[in-house]
This record gives structure tokens, sequence and C-alpha cells, in this order.
């Protein structure tokens, strides 16, 4: 599965939107009856299909057809996801050289 900028953008919606809820990927994917590691996958911008798309988003009252373009919380969570990868990169460059 490849993300897009547009999955991407539409991962970072619905971890806002869970977010917001005050919910856990545990409790989301309790409810839904599906593994965690798929939420976190879609909420990373990679959708398994589009049925389940449509389960996780109504299951948290996102209309995905609503959705602004630019939506201001998913490009900020798009920018720390960024930021948090690049310092991860950078410690496992530095152990890895460090020996």
């Amino acid at each position: 599965m490849v993300t897009t900028p547009a999955t991407a953008r539409l991962g970072a919606s619905i971890r806002s939107r869970r977010i917001t809820l005050g919910m856990s990927q545990v409790e989301l994917s309790e409810q839904l009856g599906i593994s965690r590691s798929k939420i976190s996958a879609m909420e990373n911008g990679r959708f398994g299909s589009a049925r389940l798309l449509f389960e996780v988003t109504e299951a948290i009252g996102l209309d995905i057809f609503m959705l602004p373009r630019e939506d201001r919380n998913a490009r900020e969570i798009l920018q720390v996801q960024e930021h948090q990868q690049s310092s991860t990169k950078g410690t496992r460059l530095r152990r890895s050289t460090d020996g």
C-alpha cells in the first residue's frame, strides 16, 4: 500500500478525530472488532479496503466527503510525525555508527 499526500491527510484526520473523542487506538479497534494495527495503518495513510475506511469513519463520526482539502489539524499532525520520524532516523544512524 502506497501512502500519498491525500491518504496521509485523511489518516491524520482520522487520528485527530479519534483523539478529540478521547479514544485510544485500542478502544476504537475493540469497538469495531479489528486489530489495533489496522487502526494505526489507517492513521498513517494506508487503507486496506473502502469498507473498513467507511466503518472507521462512521464509528468516529467523521464524514470523509465533507473534509476540507487542507485540514489544519491533519497538516499539524503530519508535521509532528515527520519531525518524530526524522529524529528517530538520526538516532538509529548514530547508534549504528557508534560501534
